[in-house]
């Protein structure tokens, strides 16, 4: 059995092909991951706020 040079091309092509699928699928991730941890600063952010908005108010509260 021969392999002629179409045979050969579209293995290559095949390999690039699910290099460039596993590389997007790491890229992916990656972004998921950030998106994920800017998130969760997001939310330590909305809280601390709130805490200063409500101590804020507490101590208008107290000076009138």
């Amino acid at each position: 059995m021969t392999i002629d040079n179409s045979q050969i091309d579209i293995k290559k092509a095949e390999l690039i092909i699910t290099a460039l699928q596993e590389r997007i699928g790491e890229i992916v991730s990656s972004y998921e991951t950030q998106v994920a941890m800017y998130r969760a600063d997001m939310t330590v952010l909305a809280n601390e706020l709130r805490s200063l908005k409500s101590s804020l108010e507490e101590v208008q509260g107290t000076n009138v």
